[in-house]
C-alpha cells in the first residue's frame, strides 16, 4: 500500500487560528507591566522595613544609678565592677517592644527581672540558648508607654545540687 501526504492547503471555508502582531505586542506589554508592578511591590515591602529603623523607631533612653556605662554603643551597656553581666536596653516604639542586650558570661541560663509603676513585685523569666557575638537579645512586647521599666539580668548554673544565680547585672531603667 502506498501513502499519500497531500500538501493541501485549507479552503476559503475553514478557519486558521493566527496571532496578529498587535495581539502579540499586546501580552508582551501587559506581561512587562505586571512584572514591574510586582517587582514594585517587592522593593516596597524591603524598603518599609529597612525605612522602620531609620525613621528613628529606636530611642535608647536609658539610665542605671548602681553601675557605670562601659561602653557608647547602641544600646549603651551597663556593668558592675566587672561582675555579673552587662546590660544594655532599647525601645523599638514601631514594633512596641523593648530589646534587652546582655552579655554572655558562660552561665547555662539566665533570669531576667522586671518592674514598672504599679506591679507590686518584680517579675522573672528564664532565658537560655546561644548567645550571638558574645551577647543575647529578648525583646519584651506588650509595653505601656508613658511610664519606665527597669531590668536586671542573673547569670545561673545548674547543679545536680540546685541552681544557683550569684551573679547579677546592674539595674538598667528605659523611659517609654
Amino acid at each position: 500500500m502506498k501513502q499519500e501526504i497531500s500538501n493541501a492547503i485549507p479552503g476559503e471555508g475553514s478557519q486558521v487560528s493566527r496571532r496578529t502582531p498587535g495581539r502579540i505586542h499586546f501580552y508582551r506589554r501587559m506581561g512587562l507591566i505586571l512584572t514591574a508592578a510586582l517587582m514594585l511591590i517587592v522593593l516596597s515591602a524591603f524598603t518599609s522595613v529597612s525605612s522602620a529603623h531609620a525613621s528613628g523607631c529606636w530611642s535608647y533612653n536609658t539610665w542605671s544609678s548602681n553601675a557605670t556605662s562601659v561602653d557608647s554603643g547602641t544600646p549603651q551597656m551597663y556593668a558592675r565592677d566587672g561582675s555579673g553581666p552587662r546590660l544594655g536596653l532599647g525601645l523599638n516604639s514601631c514594633q512596641q517592644y523593648i530589646m534587652i542586650k546582655w552579655s554572655d558570661g558562660g552561665y547555662d541560663y539566665y533570669k531576667i527581672d522586671w518592674t514598672r509603676p504599679g506591679l507590686g513585685n518584680w517579675q522573672e523569666f528564664r532565658v537560655a540558648g546561644q548567645s550571638y557575638d558574645g551577647y543575647f537579645y529578648k525583646n519584651f512586647p506588650g509595653i505601656y508607654y508613658g511610664t519606665y521599666y527597669n531590668f536586671a539580668v542573673k547569670g545561673c548554673m545548674s547543679h545536680w545540687y540546685g541552681d544557683s544565680c550569684d551573679d547579677w547585672s546592674p539595674t538598667v531603667g528605659i523611659t517609654t
